[in-house]
């Protein structure tokens, strides 16, 4: 389990009673920047963490915070219908 990419600035965390990932940064403040999925999402945990995967990447590429969260959200939308 877990995601194919390791991240040196943020981390992915699965959250099993609520079915989602959490990113958090290892860096400032240390805290939970957004996370996707949740109890409605029909997603298995080996999706959602190819998603995180890819979530870290696009951070370390110089995506922002928010267009990370925004993409992440919609790819999970469309995966899940």
């Amino acid at each position: 389990m877990g995601q194919e990419y390791k991240s040196e600035k943020y981390l992915a965390m699965w959250y099993k009673n609520a079915n989602s990932i959490g990113i958090r940064r290892k860096f400032g403040d240390g805290k939970q920047c957004f996370s996707f999925g949740g109890k409605r999402c029909g997603l298995s945990r080996e999706v959602l963490d190819g998603f995180a995967g890819m979530v870290l990447k696009k951070l370390d590429d110089g995506v922002s915070e928010k267009d990370a969260a925004t993409w992440a959200k919609d790819a999970v939308r469309r995966d899940d219908d």
